[in-house]
């Protein structure tokens, strides 16, 4: 039996965000990701200003403006057209505040960023806590809680059962 703070079942931005935040303070963290890896197909593409305020504080606004294939002079623009290349209805500058150079009202602009790359940035910080435990290969198959722990049953790709008692289970496996 693994015994953890919190087990988080998914290695996606949410599951390795939060797996960073709480590594960070010192608890101990089991992620558990279903599939052998992550981040493989392009989905999500924006950072929010509050989202990259976070990667700041944890040392990471710089590494993720670098990972990003579209770098930060990107055009941010909004057009609304008839069709691609008709009649424009309406232009929104800096659509989703992610110029390059900030907004005095956010600390952080946003960024265009390929899920697959964002993820990249995550899992190279989350290696670096001693605190956190990435795996891959592992589904959650049911829980139970006491009411004092939860007792998670885990299956790898052979199919072998893992028992982790957590403090905490949080679902982090996508929509």
């Amino acid at each position: 039996m693994v015994d953890s703070d919190v087990l988080v079942i998914g290695a996606g931005p949410v599951g390795l965000s939060l797996a960073v935040e709480l590594g960070l303070r010192g608890l101990r963290v089991l992620v558990a990701e279903r599939n052998e890896r992550v981040g493989h197909a392009p989905r999500a593409k924006t950072t929010y200003v509050r989202t990259r305020t976070f990667f700041r504080r944890w040392g990471l606004a710089d590494k993720l403006a670098e990972a990003s294939p579209l770098g930060v002079n990107y055009p941010y623009d909004v057009h609304f057209v008839t069709r691609l290349a008709g009649h424009g209805l309406a232009r929104i500058q800096n659509g989703f505040n992610a110029a390059p150079l900030r907004e005095d009202a956010f600390p952080e602009h946003a960024q265009w960023i390929p899920q697959y790359k964002l993820e990249a940035v995550l899992r190279e910080r989350v290696s670096t806590l001693p605190s956190v435990d990435l795996r891959f290969n592992l589904a959650f198959h049911g829980a139970e809680d006491d009411g004092e722990s939860v007792t998670s049953t885990l299956r790898d790709a052979l199919g072998d059962k893992q028992v982790v008692r957590s403090r905490f289970l949080v679902g982090a496996d996508g929509a």
